[in-house]
């Protein structure tokens, strides 16, 4: 018999030999000096290429999340001082109630304009303390054009309003500065007729001043007083006026990089921008209304105020922050509510470019 049989030494030896010539041939070429030179600095550079990229999205996701954290703590602790500044309200208003109840229209104006006076001292971003009686009489003490503080009384005549001014004095008197007659009757007021219809403190919508062009809004508050038969009546309507310009400064108070601040209402109203303090000056606007971001527009706003307007978000009642991209820049957005007062629907933002976290 001349056909192989498989039990064969040379059959074996053929069908074994083949794969460890493979085995053997790429060993061969591993250990070559091309293999050296090329194939594993190429190895070693994509293992550490992955490695980096991996380390480097890692890096990212801490950086942000400590940035997102950080944000927040100074959204909400800027929120925090927003609220004590307009809580200020409630305490000169309880002073202020006290005073006016002993108060009348008639009496000399030394008294209530030091009781104002003093009501006004160190509060930050109070502009106005007022008391308006229910002849038309308006007395109270104000922050001028060049900051000092001064009094007016304005008394409804017939025909006309007469405004006068003063100014206080060392020895406690008021030493008359100008005046003037125009139309003014505080009864006909909306922040008058908000507190008579309510028959409660009230905030009112925020409103322009009209020397400044800048943001204000009004706690009112009713104060009623017995008569003879105990039948209550309206005896006065006080107020006290914030300059939301002022309060803004507020905003300000922050070592994040490249930061945005905003103020603003749920109803899109800017009420404080201090970054486009210069944008906002050029503004032709109408003075019957206060500002609102379209006026501005501005693509950062415009992005965030629509992530606002087409999500969850625009409850804000999440501490989380998130993202929003304008022209192809993301922006870390983060939010926080000033008061739970829904007549007081405010909020402050602070908007920060990642790349400011991740250079």
């Amino acid at each position: 018999m001349t056909t192989p049989r498989i039990g064969k030494r040379d059959v074996l030896t053929t069908r074994v030999s083949r794969p460890q010539e493979r085995t053997g041939a790429f060993s061969r070429s591993i250990a070559s000096p091309y293999a050296i030179l090329i194939v594993f600095p190429t190895i070693v550079l994509g293992l550490g290429l992955f490695l980096t990229l991996t380390a480097q999205r890692a890096l990212r996701g801490s950086n942000l999340e400590m940035a997102g954290d950080r944000m927040t703590d100074q959204v909400t602790l800027v929120a925090a001082h927003l609220r004590g500044a307009l809580g200020q309200a409630e305490p000169m208003l309880d002073d202020l109630e006290r005073a006016a109840r002993l108060a009348e229209s008639s009496d000399s104006m030394t008294d209530i304009a030091r009781t104002l006076e003093h009501a006004m001292h160190g509060r930050p971003g109070v502009s106005y303390a007022s008391i308006s009686f229910t002849d038309g009489t308006f007395q109270g003490a104000f922050v001028d054009d060049d900051g000092v503080v001064r009094f007016q009384d304005s008394r409804v005549e017939s025909g006309s309003t007469l405004v006068r001014y003063f100014d206080y004095t060392a020895e406690n008197e008021l030493r008359p500065r100008r005046e003037t007659r125009n139309d003014y009757d505080p009864r006909k007021r909306d922040f008058y007729r908000l507190a008579v219809q309510a028959q409660k403190r009230v905030w009112t919508k925020p409103y322009l001043f009209y020397s400044t062009n800048y943001t204000g809004i009004t706690r009112a508050a009713p104060v009623y007083v017995s008569d003879a038969d105990g039948k209550k009546r309206l005896h006065a309507v006080l107020t006290i006026d914030f300059d939301v310009h002022e309060l803004s400064s507020l905003l300000a108070q922050t070592e994040l990089p490249e930061v945005r601040t905003l103020l603003f209402g749920s109803d899109g109203t800017l009420l404080a921008y201090p970054q486009g303090a210069a944008r906002i000056a050029q503004l032709a606007r109408p003075t019957e209304r206060t500002l609102r971001q379209e006026d501005l527009n501005d693509p950062v706003l415009g992005s965030f105020f629509g992530a606002l307007k087409s999500s969850s978000l625009r409850g804000t009642k999440s501490k989380e922050p998130f993202t929003i991209d304008s022209n192809g820049t993301a922006y870390l957005a983060s939010v926080a509510r000033v008061s739970s007062d829904p007549a007081l629907d405010w909020r402050v933002a602070y908007l920060v470019p990642e790349s400011a976290f991740l250079g």
